[in-house]
């Protein structure tokens, strides 16, 4: 169902740390269905706590403009 955000977020998360700690920005394409998948979750159950997952989206969408580390 929509509602079951738990497994995939986690599974996300680990694989974006795993980019992250090789010093690789964020694929942009993460950022933008994450935030698709919370704008949609927040409009369909809204007084859940879905809202909250725009911070880590936000958090994404910054990340992947960075760019790589020097030396990789």
């Amino acid at each position: 169902t929509l509602g079951s955000f738990a497994l995939p977020c986690m599974a996300m998360g680990l694989v974006l740390r795993e980019i992250g700690a090789s010093g690789l920005p964020v694929p942009p394409g993460a950022a933008w269905v994450f935030f698709a998948w919370s704008a949609t979750a927040s409009a369909v159950m809204e007084p859940a706590g879905f809202p909250l997952a725009f911070i880590p989206a936000c958090l994404m969408f910054a990340s992947s403009r960075r760019r790589p580390r020097a030396g990789l």
